[in-house]
């Protein structure tokens, strides 16, 4: 058309030659520019809202794996949770018996050392009616 040549060659369309033109010629070059615009606004337009559509569409794919990321961390974070309160109660329970353990020693150390007390009295007592 005769708009596009003008804007590859916009000398051409120049104010003088513009100015030559009669009024009807005038406006239907005008109306060929609002037209050629119009057409260009409407592919902008389209593309705006294409690209509307796919940011729409990624937006809403983000935010559903963000919603699934969440819930998969808050499954593991209740599963952490639960393998601690068994680590814990094992711990607990492990503490429990080297404690009783630990008592338990104790207990037959001292018999031993009442044993080991005994049988040192026995042979001091032995030892002095032997040598009386």
């Amino acid at each position: 058309s005769m708009w596009d040549e003008s804007l590859s060659n916009p000398e051409q369309m120049g104010r003088k030659r513009f100015e030559e033109l009669n009024v009807r010629q005038r406006v239907d070059r005008l109306g060929e520019g609002l037209s050629h615009l119009n057409g260009r606004l409407d592919d902008v337009n389209l593309r705006v809202v294409e690209v509307d559509e796919r940011l729409r569409k990624e937006n809403a794919t983000l935010l559903e794996e963000i919603r699934e990321l969440r819930d998969v961390a808050r499954e593991r974070e209740h599963r952490h949770e639960q393998i601690l309160a068994e680590m814990r109660g094992a711990l607990d329970s492990h503490m429990r018996r080297s404690e009783a353990c630990l008592l338990h020693l104790q207990s037959q150390l001292d018999h031993m050392k009442r044993r080991s007390d005994g049988a040192e009295r026995s042979i001091a007592q032995l030892e002095q009616e032997v040598l009386q």
